[in-house]
């Protein structure tokens, strides 16, 4: 490590949509969408090929008005252990922004 250099560079790369990591908990979903969850199409695992951000606006109207406020909704419902068991990729990136932390 040079001399005054705090975190060594590296780079992390992550699905190209994120959302998609939202599919893997249906719950926190679910308690922020209500009935309408029933209308987001989700995968049998979010690593497959999907389009997460249509499924959502298409189930919620708030999230096709607002997705990075409706997102951040979601994102602090998930429970992040659900998420990380059923996408190998989200675990990846939790791995590689844990290293980055040491």
């Amino acid at each position: 490590r040079p001399p005054g250099l705090t975190l060594l560079p590296c780079a992390t790369l992550f699905r190209p949509a994120w959302e998609a990591w939202f599919l893997a908990d249906r719950d926190a979903i679910g308690e922020e969408l209500g009935d309408a969850v029933g209308e987001v199409s989700f995968p049998e695992s979010p690593e497959e090929p999907c389009r997460p951000k249509v499924a959502l606006a298409e189930a919620w109207p708030e999230y096709r008005r607002s997705p990075t406020a409706t997102a951040e909704k979601i994102a602090r419902r998930l429970d992040i252990e659900k998420v990380k068991q059923r996408s190998p990729s989200f675990e990846a990136f939790v791995n590689a922004v844990e290293e980055l932390k040491r």
